[in-house]
């Protein structure tokens, strides 16, 4: 076990002297325990532990820090100073050979040494602040000062500490890492020093020494990104960064700064993904201006111009983020820069580099004036008005200064850190060629930092002030590769483009032509430098012509013009198959992969294929086709198009779906296409593809459908073979379902209209299966063929009865005529014929009932059949079937209908049944018997069946007043009714139940009869 930090507290108050020891130990790899002692001084202390099990060594110290805070609080006192914090950092080892030699200082260094050497309390002729005067030996790299500083730890204030730190970051070494340890393992010590001196630290690291600390770091990060912190990707680790942040409580934001000291490929992306996205609000703020500040102390150019960038167009109400805090951090940006410049440090253009990089043409603000008005001091001249100009970039600070540093256009206004237009110049109007930014000799230094915004770099103005100053480095330019020159052709920009051309016209040579600067002037947006290139493709033609990927690269220019110019420059002049076919090649993969915003691009290279490579084109496979016409944009599927009506073999035979899919596209001019290509199509070609006519007459558009409706015709009155063929396959379409609006319509109109001449060998099955079909236009046809391909004489009585029953009036009319002729027939099977009275449809209904009232005769329709049409779930029916019943009544079959409609459920059925009660069971015990539940679903109604009710309770009554065995029957009901019976009904049944009683003592009853007692008048009147 390691001892890493100790603390020794004591207390005294009166007679109490007691003693407080605190260990902080590490147990293993970032593995520690928080032990304590504690007694009275001079006695055996106690031994305790706050950890019953190892903690991480973050976890610890914390711990550790909280336990002697809270016995501070107590009022107990430091005994002896805490052991510092034990660093992973082992700095390289400097051997003799890396030993610094003695040089010279400037006098400016030189003042600083001594300022340095004069320590704390004292201050020069300009009362110069210690601490500036450590800053400004790390700034400038003074290593004599090195071994000054850690004596002055904690000799003045956190300022002091903070720039010691600072310093030792830059020129300390491993003799000076011991006091950057102290400083950072000292919880005394401010937070921003603690964390200035673990960048210091991390900045001596090298090798080893740094890779275990930044293992440390990342296993102090969350679980949440440790992981990935390790492992990557980087992408998953910048979601998991992302989303951590959206729900992290205020003290977790420090996980950014853990972050940046990692600063690992893996980390690094998502890093910098929160410092472009994030808002300069609370909690990301404070953490914002650490990563300044550390950044600034590395010379990381990335992140510090990406926070200079936000502080130069990020507003925000956070209180802490106040205009003069923005206006600071703008400023400070620049006054870092301008240091290294004036130390001519070649970290300047690097840093400059890192300021320009992040702004882009999108940050362009309007430009604006406004008029100032003022009075002059002497007070003799009237009021003054001043217009004021800004120009795109003229909020910015460090952005105008490093470009615009010495330009006569433009006016700093440090005051508020902007550039304001000189009163001579209006922004818009032509800019001068002279370079106009500061410390340029050092920009000449570093030219490739200019390439590198050239290559990198989405603003106007970052590149007019690269170029001016590549055009005077001669040597370095023409040093410049051809891959190099074609990246800056590449660009959007005129200035570049126009330099890169001038490069490449110094350098190009007709005799030894370079496909490659060719193309890459041809796809520039110089036109000049256009120009010039057709020139050169002009003299070496069959050079140029010949190399089918160059042909293909200028066919497919981003230039419209290149386009243009390379299909006039084609017609006519054959290519040979070898060139044709792999121009081909790539032509068709290009168009595939276009995207709805390449329709100008698709247009141009297909019309300078079928311009340039007809004759290998006629030959092309129609799965390339099938592949083009499956394409969104219009152009390519006219390409495709173009391809079947100039093929030798697919002219006269297109395959169905690809001239399905031309003439069902979206676009118009792609179906007039396709409709060029059918008009083209021969009668014998269609007669021998009546799938092709099937997939055409199918088509979701309803013009190509109507385009070969006279076609079809001809060619079926021509060729029976083919009508019967095509019939038969709109019979199978009509009745498969799923069909496009509108087909099925037309298919029907076809069969009955068009096609009625070769309708002639359709069997009476599929009629019937047209006619079962869901589809209405499905029936409609089978409808109009019912006449003729289903006699009379050949239907059933089920047949017949279902034809009355279709959804379509035309065939329930014919069903009823069928009906009426076959009547005699019908009679026969009169138990499927009677269903034709329970219809669905009214009209149906109603001519039913008004031939069965009229075509039968009492006693031709059975009991079976007329309490049937009582049975039916339709009240007409019921209502109908009873008419019949009282139409067609026979006495010997009354016990019958009472039997069967008592069973009804329906109200209304067996209120006609108490017609027949008193005739047909007043007097019969069994039949009483049998219709007991009747009698109780009669009774046991709730306000409704009055009149049932009162015709069943007079039939009890009746029953009750006949011979014993009637009289136990009714007993039997009006006992078990009267129990659950209404009050009014109630009365009645217990009527009945006392007559029951007074004929027959003997028969059970839940009655007792007891005499009214009988009062005399005396005890009436309380008496």
């Amino acid at each position: 076990m390691k001892l890493l930090r100790q603390a020794r507290l004591h207390f005294r108050e009166g007679n109490s002297d007691k003693v407080y020891e605190v260990d902080l130990c590490e147990v293993g790899s970032d593995q520690c325990v928080v032990n304590f002692r504690y007694g009275r001084r001079g006695s055996v202390l106690r031994d305790g532990s706050r950890t019953p099990a190892p903690i991480t060594f973050a976890a610890a110290e914390r711990l550790y820090e909280d336990l002697v805070a809270s016995k501070q609080a107590e009022g107990y006192q430091t005994a002896g100073s805490a052991a510092p914090v034990v660093s992973s950092i082992s700095p390289a080892p400097i051997t003799a050979a890396d030993a610094p030699a003695a040089r010279f200082l400037s006098r400016r260094d030189q003042a600083i040494l001594d300022r340095i050497k004069a320590g704390p309390g004292t201050r020069t002729s300009h009362r110069w602040p210690l601490s500036r005067a450590v800053w400004r030996a790390g700034e400038r790299g003074i290593t004599e000062a090195a071994g000054l500083l850690p004596p002055l730890v904690g000799k003045g204030d956190r300022f002091l500490d903070y720039s010691i730190a600072w310093s030792l970051g830059r020129i300390g070494d491993d003799t000076t890492a011991g006091a950057l340890r102290r400083l950072q393992g000292d919880t005394r010590q401010p937070y921003m020093v603690r964390r200035m001196a673990a960048e210091a630290l991390r900045n001596l690291s090298q090798g080893d020494a740094r890779q275990a600390m930044i293992k440390a770091f990342v296993s102090h990060l969350p679980s949440a990104l440790r992981g990935l912190a390790e492992q990557g990707p980087a992408s998953d680790f910048t979601k998991a960064l992302v989303g951590y942040l959206k729900t992290a409580r205020p003290n977790d934001f420090s996980v950014l700064e853990a972050i940046y000291l990692i600063d690992s490929p893996i980390v690094r992306p998502g890093l910098l993904e929160v410092l472009r996205t994030a808002p300069i609000e609370r909690n990301y703020f404070q953490r914002f201006r650490y990563l300044f500040k550390s950044a600034e102390f590395r010379g990381d150019a990335e992140v510090f111009g990406l926070l200079a960038k936000r502080f130069e167009k990020g507003r925000s109400t956070y209180r802490a983020y106040r205009p003069r805090t923005r206006l600071y951090l703008r400023r400070r940006v620049w006054r870092t820069l301008e240091r290294l410049a004036i130390d001519r440090d070649q970290a300047y253009v690097p840093m400059a580099v890192g300021v320009l990089l992040p702004f882009t043409d999108e940050d362009a603000q309007r430009r604006r004036e406004d008029r100032l008005d003022w009075t002059n001091a002497d007070g003799r001249r009237g009021p003054t008005t001043r217009t004021l100009h800004w120009d795109d970039f003229g909020y910015t600070w460090a952005f105008n200064q490093i470009l615009f540093g010495q330009s006569d256009r433009y006016r700093p206004r440090k005051s508020v850190a902007d550039y304001v237009c000189a009163e001579s110049y209006l922004p818009g109007t032509a800019e001068p060629g002279r370079r106009e930014e500061l410390y340029g000799a050092l920009w000449e230094q570093q030219p490739e930092a200019l390439l590198r915004l050239l290559l990198d770099s989405q603003c106007r103005p970052v590149h007019g002030f690269a170029v001016k100053i590549l055009r005077e480095l001669r040597p370095y330019c023409q040093e410049l590769s051809v891959p190099t020159l074609c990246q800056l052709l590449a660009t959007r920009y005129d200035v570049t483009t126009r330099f890169a051309f001038e490069q490449i016209e110094q350098r190009y040579r007709p005799a030894e032509p370079d496909r490659d600067l060719v193309l890459a002037v041809m796809h520039c947006d110089y036109a000049p430098g256009r120009a010039v290139a057709q020139r050169w493709i002009n003299q070496a033609r069959d050079f140029f012509f010949s190399d089918a990927p160059f042909l293909f690269s200028l066919i497919r220019s981003p230039q419209p013009e290149t386009r243009t110019w390379v299909r006039s420059s084609l017609r006519g002049l054959g290519l040979s198959t070898e060139v044709a076919e792999a121009v081909i090649g790539q032509g068709v993969s290009c168009l595939l992969g276009l995207t709805e915003d390449d329709g100008d691009l698709a247009h141009d290279v297909a019309e300078t294929l079928l311009l340039a490579c007809g004759e290998p084109l006629r030959q092309i496979s129609a799965e390339v086709i099938r592949d083009l016409l499956a394409h969104p944009l219009p152009a390519v599927q006219l390409f495709a198009g173009a391809l079947v009506l100039q093929h030798a073999t697919l002219a006269q035979n297109p395959p169905a779906e690809v001239l399905q899919a031309l003439l069902s596209a979206t676009d118009s001019t792609v179906r007039e296409m396709g409709g060029r290509i059918v008009a083209g199509l021969s009668d014998a070609t269609l007669k021998q593809s009546p799938d092709l006519v099937l997939a055409l007459l199918t088509d979701a558009a309803a013009d190509v459908r109507e385009s070969l409706r006279g076609t079809v015709q001809r060619l079926a009155v021509s060729d029976p073979l083919f009508g019967r063929a095509l019939v038969d396959r709109i019979v199978e379409q009509l009745l498969t379902p799923g069909l496009d609006d509108g087909v099925p319509r037309f298919l029907s109109q076809l069969l009955q209209q068009d096609l009625s001449s070769a309708t002639g060998h359709l069997t009476a099955d599929e009629v019937w299966r047209l006619l079962r079909s869901r589809s209405q236009q499905a029936q409609e046809a089978g409808g109009s063929f019912l006449a003729s391909r289903l006699p009379p004489e050949s239907l059933s009585a089920a047949e017949v009865v279902e034809l009355a029953s279709h959804s379509l009036v035309a065939v329930r009319r014919a069903a009823w005529r069928i009906f009426e002729q076959q009547l005699e027939r019908m009679r026969r099977s009169l138990a499927t014929t009677v269903r034709v009275l329970d219809s669905s449809w009214d009209d149906t209904r109603s001519w039913a009932c008004d031939l069965f009232r009229t075509a039968f005769q009492p006693g031709e329709l059975s009991p079976a059949v007329l309490i049937s049409l009582c049975d039916s779930t339709r009240v007409d029916v019921q209502q109908f079937g009873k008419e019949l019943i009282t139409r067609h009544w026979n006495d010997e079959h009354g016990a019958e209908y009472l039997r069967k409609l008592s069973e009804h459920p329906a109200p209304s059925v067996q209120l006609f049944a108490t017609n027949f009660l008193e005739r047909y069971a007043g007097d019969q015990a069994d039949r009483l018997r049998e219709l007991a539940p009747y009698f109780l679903s009669v009774l046991s109604q709730v306000n409704r069946g009055r009149t049932a009710k009162d015709r069943v309770l007079r039939l009890l009554a009746q029953a009750a007043a006949g011979s014993e065995a009637t009289a136990s029957v009714a007993a039997d009901i009006v006992a078990r009714q009267s129990a659950t019976a209404a009050i009014g009904d109630r009365a009645r049944l217990i009527e009945i139940m006392t007559d029951i009683r007074r004929r027959f003592p003997e028969m059970p009853l839940p009655l007792q009869v007891r005499p009214v007692p009988v009062r005399s008048r005396e005890s009436s009147h309380g008496v």
